[in-house]
């Protein structure tokens, strides 16, 4: 497996306002920190692309040029998070689901040239949104409209795989809904799959049983702890995108558990600030390489 790591640790850094108010990405910090990989072991990056007009921006010929030297000189790899911010290619309201393609499909031709291993992509978060709610409100009403969220991505993923391989389209189990709906539309579609660990953790599956059901579709796990909500050096509002090592999660067994059953893809960092990042590659590589 390659270890890789998120730019979501970057964004406080990465991201500024510009003079006419334009959110913009600072390219020579990212360079710097891009060129610390090859000392650090990082084999992948995977880019987060919100906000899309930044990304946008960003991924011009030259930049596109600087990632393919990466790629030659060390090896480097990329996926790309697709946006996610307002946006649900399974929405309930179908042009709502159309607009949300279209960005998608916007994101995906910035970076056509590149050696993208895989597309990442949150599906119905619509109605996951709802779940919680309505399973305890309405449970007719939830069945519905998860059944109106699974015709939704029928429609609109379909479409997607015109634009890329189905394979590269990686889609992640999200930590307040079922992923068990969206999976007959996965394999009409022939999609492959993101574990995210602390996703999956906080939904209440075992990561590892997780990873062994879907295995053979599954190219990418984003890793990462989970700390109980009332833990006082918690970072950010939410439980889980933790440093390794620092919640309840066992991420060397769970490294084991990948490796057993012959997990070659991208083993992902993604985590909220840079000091956790660091101390999570540096376990995860620490541990890999001990092995």
């Amino acid at each position: 497996m390659r270890l890789g790591t998120s730019m979501l640790s970057q964004w406080n850094r990465l991201f500024e306002r510009a003079g006419d108010g334009r959110v913009v990405c600072n390219r020579r910090l990212f360079k710097a920190y891009i060129s610390q990989f090859p000392a650090r072991g990082i084999e992948h990056l995977e880019f987060t692309w919100d906000p899309p007009q930044a990304m946008e921006e960003l991924f011009d010929e030259a930049w596109r040029d600087y990632l393919m030297r990466c790629q030659s000189d060390w090896g480097l790899t990329y996926s790309v998070h697709l946006p996610q911010f307002g946006l649900d290619v399974a929405a309930l309201h179908q042009k709502f689901a159309d607009m949300s393609l279209e960005e998608t499909v916007k994101a995906i031709a910035c970076t056509r040239d590149l050696p993208v291993a895989n597309y990442v992509l949150h599906v119905g978060v619509s109605c996951a949104r709802l779940h919680g709610t309505l399973s305890e409100l309405s449970p007719p009403m939830l069945a519905y409209y998860w059944d109106e969220t699974v015709a939704s991505a029928r429609r609109t993923l379909s479409r997607l795989v015109e634009h890329v391989d189905s394979r590269k389209i990686a889609v992640e189990d999200l930590p307040y809904a079922p992923f068990e709906p969206l999976v007959p539309v996965i394999l009409e579609c022939d999609l492959g799959v993101c574990l995210d660990v602390g996703h999956a953790d906080r939904w209440g599956d075992d990561p590892a049983a997780f990873f062994v059901q879907h295995k053979d579709r599954i190219s990418e796990i984003h890793f990462h702890d989970v700390k109980d909500a009332g833990d006082p050096d918690r970072v950010g509002v939410v439980p889980d995108h933790q440093a390794l090592g620092s919640g309840h999660i066992g991420y060397r067994e769970l490294i084991d558990a990948f490796a057993k059953e012959g997990f070659e893809g991208e083993l992902t960092i993604e985590v909220q600030t840079p000091e956790d990042e660091r101390v999570s590659v540096e376990r995860a590589r620490a541990y890999l390489a001990s092995r």
